[in-house]
């Protein structure tokens, strides 16, 4: 059946359907896990006694969150259908594909977009012809207003759909005043290409002696693949090198390690809340660069040592444990560019919001 045919059905099949007052949905797709902006809003919705249901095609992640006492539905059933279409807002973190097999519609749902992570690396337009994407959604958050132009650009909206109220997951990283355990996180971004995607592919790779400089020091490398990442590298024969599931949250993993590892990955501008250092592994920068491409200027967002090989990691590694403060200057004027909010009230700016339009529609 034609797309757009398919798309008209679905809407006048949601016209039947009375919106249910007070209802939020989230949606997640496929994927297995929630991203980090919708788990830490479901978090805050469920705390403060919001009437909520997630919507997922993952059955993976249904178990889970019915695990967790959490109100969840999957996508190919009645129940869905009824949920979809009788709720008044729509929570995606990515766009339309969120919302499979149903559409989008704002005429008649607050869309709120809260997307799924700061950008750094080319997204929306900046890569793709625009017709071949559907951003129909009311508004995206975002942490800052560089951010928010950012937007604007990638998804061809006005300023009006912008709403500079920061990212719901960074809430806990500003709130959270835990100490850091002995752990240094890596979290690699992936790739859109089939090459392969080595985890800690040094030239000098030798990751007994890796293990063993970390045994001398104290601390563990804790390895999280991006939840794309389809390379499961055996680290199980190493004491301090830990490869753990993709589905973990984030947050948690960032706010008890002490020293962030990333090539890529937007969660570096998150991490530079907690002003602890950071290591740049960007071992494919030329490749990546002219495939996939960067918004900003890779070397001018990325403040912290760049290593390409071994010794270069364990020499940053070392520096940073004898003096984290080092590159502080350079991790604060990075974060005034990407950061506006730093009070930890950013769940409950969405939720005021969503209660907003509850009043008046």
């Amino acid at each position: 059946m034609n797309h757009r045919l398919f798309h008209k059905i679905i809407l006048l099949i949601s016209r039947l359907f009375p919106r249910r007052k007070n209802s939020i949905l989230i949606c997640n797709g496929r994927k297995r896990e929630l991203t980090p902006n919708q788990l830490h809003l479901v978090n805050y919705l469920k705390a403060n006694d919001f009437q909520y249901t997630v919507l997922t095609r993952s059955q993976y992640l249904r178990n889970k969150l019915l695990s967790e006492s959490i109100s969840v539905c999957y996508s190919n059933s009645w129940n869905a259908l009824k949920a979809f279409f009788s709720s008044k807002v729509v929570v995606v973190s990515h766009g339309a594909a969120d919302v499979k097999p149903f559409c989008l519609d704002t005429k008649r749902q607050l869309v709120l977009n809260v997307w799924h992570g700061s950008p750094v690396k080319k997204i929306g337009k900046f890569i793709h012809n625009s017709e071949y994407f559907n951003f129909d959604f009311s508004f995206i958050t975002v942490a800052s207003m560089l951010e928010g132009q950012t937007m604007m650009k990638a998804f061809g909206i006005t300023k009006e759909k912008v709403l500079n109220i920061g990212l719901c997951k960074n809430d806990i990283l500003i709130a959270d005043s835990r100490l850091p355990q002995k752990e240094i996180l890596y979290l690699p971004t992936f790739r859109d290409w089939p090459e392969k995607q080595g985890l800690l592919s040094f030239p000098d790779k030798d990751l007994k002696a890796l293990d063993s400089y970390l045994e001398e020091i104290e601390r563990t490398l804790i390895i999280k693949p991006h939840i794309n990442m389809n390379e499961q590298e055996g680290f199980h024969e190493f004491k301090n090198i830990k490869l753990i599931d993709s589905s973990v949250d984030a947050q948690e993993l960032v706010l008890n390690s002490e020293m962030l590892i990333t090539d890529y990955s937007g969660i570096y501008l998150d991490y530079l809340l907690l002003d602890r250092p950071i290591v740049f592994y960007p071992y494919d920068l030329k490749t990546y660069s002219k495939k996939r491409g960067f918004i900003y200027k890779y070397s001018e967002v990325t403040p912290g040592f760049h290593v390409l090989n071994q010794k270069e990691f364990v020499h940053a590694i070392d520096s940073y444990i004898k003096n984290p403060n080092l590159h502080s200057e350079k991790r604060d004027l990075v974060k005034s560019k990407f950061h506006d909010h730093f009070d930890a009230q950013s769940c409950k700016r969405v939720c005021n919001l969503i209660e907003e339009h509850f009043r008046f529609n």
